[in-house]
């Protein structure tokens, strides 16, 4: 069974996937239902994600963390939005929209392998 944040990061793809063969004729409805379903895919990864940085730390670690973690967020942000633009200019909008569609397929990679909740032990010692 997949975890939250491989199912979520595999609609964001899905989602995604449209945008990559999208043309001048793609039905903008096609586009706005792929547009939320990636949306809620990003939305819904997000705290499994987060509860997998947290869950080895030390309570008096998790302020630093929650720092860092915020920092990352941000420049990958950054990062990410500026790369898209260099490859937009360079490429016009269909490489940056394959590019867009195989970062998020990454992501969805990465996300198979955090760790799953773990379940409490139901056999009595």
């Amino acid at each position: 069974m997949p975890t939250p944040a491989a199912a979520a990061m595999a609609a964001a793809t899905a989602g995604t996937l449209p945008f990559a063969f999208a043309t001048a004729d793609t039905d903008p409805f096609l586009l706005g239902a792929a547009l939320l379903v990636r949306g809620i895919g990003f939305g819904v990864a997000g705290l499994p994600v987060s509860v997998a940085v947290y869950r080895t730390l030390h309570p008096a670690a998790i302020p630093h963390a929650t720092s860092a973690s915020t920092i990352v967020q941000r420049v990958g942000a950054a990062t990410g939005t500026a790369l898209m633009a260099v490859i937009l200019q360079s490429g016009g909008f269909a490489s940056a929209l394959t590019w867009m569609f195989i970062l998020t397929a990454t992501g969805l990679a990465m996300a198979v392998f955090l760790p799953g909740r773990v379940r409490p032990s139901t056999a009595t010692p």
